[in-house]
């Protein structure tokens, strides 16, 4: 795009060509008056907003100007402005925009965290009222940059518009668990699947996505993922901790792991919640044990953590439990 005409060396200030010969060019600045900063653009860059803010002036809707637009857009694309003025073009002009999705692929990749070549897709695709062929494209995008918030953001409006909520997502994002366990983005895609579709959460889905979050923990305790994944479902399910034994048996069994907060702390959790339930001597010296634990080993937290055994003693207070 503009790279490849600044490299010309026949290369045309639009100010100077004969077919833009009807545009009177306005400067960013009048040059007459003082200012503190001047921005040291390219000349062409400069000659090319100047145009364009002419024909913005003018609400000039022409292929000329689709022309500029794209020029400028290789030159800054996250001049958000350019960009709507371009869909406001192609709208007018009845483009393909199947066409314009294909042009913008080689954009899209090279500016793959820019937010506005993304919503610039969105628009395309909201009006052909066809996904097309974009999940593919991001998961192409995805393959080079995993964690990439714009494509994910786009991929949840793209399932959400057109109810694509079906098990090749799944699917998908057990792939990219397979590839990096680590990858919170996938675990926050899967949260989003069955937080947002039209169906639901049963019991058994609840019960299995328990267990795939159980069996992940245990490849990699230390990974916060799978812990908050699971408290996020048994949520979405109206059901607590308390309703699912084998999350207690996975706590037991993982929390004396001092290289790994995570099981003491929802064992923790579960201790308070029976506790809640049924006050009696031996839970209170319990959760004083494990608080005392995790305010050592969690020790970025121990105002947290005090501030938990506060709580406790608070309630013990109003149900006249006198345990210390």
């Amino acid at each position: 795009m503009a790279e490849q005409e600044q490299n010309n060396e026949t290369f045309v200030l639009y100010s100077k060509r004969p077919e833009w010969s009807d545009i009177e060019p306005i400067p960013q600045y009048d040059e007459s008056k003082p200012r503190l900063i001047s921005i040291n653009y390219d000349k062409e860059y400069t000659d090319a907003m100047d145009v364009f803010r002419a024909i913005v002036k003018k609400k000039e809707i022409s292929e000329r100007a689709l022309e500029l637009t794209e020029f400028l857009i290789g030159y800054n694309p996250a001049h958000y402005y350019i960009w709507k003025y371009r869909q406001d073009i192609l709208l007018q002009l009845n483009y393909d925009l199947r066409e314009e999705l294909q042009k913008m692929e080689e954009t899209t990749f090279d500016t793959m965290k820019s937010y506005q070549i993304w919503h610039h897709r969105q628009v395309m695709v909201d009006n052909l009222n066809d996904p097309v062929e974009e999940m593919d494209l991001i998961k192409i995008v995805l393959e080079y940059d995993a964690k990439n918030y714009h494509a994910w953001a786009y991929r949840q409006w793209l399932i959400t518009r057109f109810n694509l909520f079906n098990n090749s997502e799944l699917e998908y994002i057990d792939e990219l668990l397979l590839e990096d366990i680590r990858n919170n983005s996938a675990w926050n895609q899967r949260m989003f699947f069955y937080n947002n579709r039209p169906e639901i959460l049963l019991d058994s889905d609840a019960e299995n996505e328990i267990n795939y979050a159980i069996e992940k923990i245990k490849v990699l305790p230390n990974n916060k993922c799978p812990w908050s994944y699971l408290k996020g479902i048994i949520k979405l399910n109206e059901k607590t901790l308390l309703d699912y034994p084998n999350v207690e048996e996975l706590c037991i069994q993982l929390k004396d792991d001092k290289t790994c907060i995570f099981p003491l702390s929802m064992y923790y959790e579960i201790c308070e919640m029976k506790y809640r339930k049924d006050p009696t001597k031996e839970g209170y010296q319990n959760l004083l044990k494990i608080i005392d634990e995790l305010e050592n080993r969690d020790f970025r937290r121990v105002n947290y953590w005090n501030n938990k055994l506060n709580q406790i003693k608070s309630f013990n207070k109003q149900n006249d439990k006198s345990f210390d």
